[in-house]
């Protein structure tokens, strides 16, 4: 049965962790072949496992930047993270396939309406539970007004 307010309970997805380790492990080893002075290579070294060292912040339980709640009402949405909620327009299809959704939702000030900015969302297969994905997808293919599409 069809319920107005579609919930994402966001997981840490183990696939987007396993593709941030690879890619950046690949950059380390491509550096091995890279015709350059060492102390370039050195600096560039340190600047990926920087790199990898911010991306894999978010994957920890205490983020406080994590998005860790999504609903989506009939006419607008809340972002739920750890400390806050933040409250958006209905969102935009980016990029849909069986693997990959990739949604954009407009923040807005509840008082002046002003755009404040934009959140995108990765969904991987690992990122909501099967069930949550499910009507998600329903919802967008459905019941998501054409002009917010």
């Amino acid at each position: 049965m069809w319920c107005e307010t579609v919930r994402l309970e966001l997981q840490v997805s183990k696939i987007e962790m396993a593709s941030m380790v690879f890619f950046h492990a690949m950059a380390l080893l491509g550096l091995e072949v890279l015709a350059a002075p060492m102390l370039l290579k050195l600096g560039l070294a340190a600047t990926i496992l920087a790199s990898a060292g911010s991306h894999s912040r978010k994957f920890l339980p205490g983020f406080r930047q994590r998005l860790i709640e999504v609903l989506i009402s009939k006419h607008s949405v809340s972002l739920i993270y750890q400390d806050e909620t933040l409250e958006a327009g209905l969102p935009r299809v980016a990029y849909m396939s069986e693997y990959l959704l990739i949604l954009e939702f407009d923040l807005s000030d509840p008082v002046s309406g002003n755009y404040q900015g934009k959140v995108n969302l990765l969904l991987l297969p690992d990122s909501v539970p099967s069930e949550q994905a499910r009507r998600l997808r329903c919802y967008l293919k459905y019941r998501l007004p054409k002009a917010a599409t």
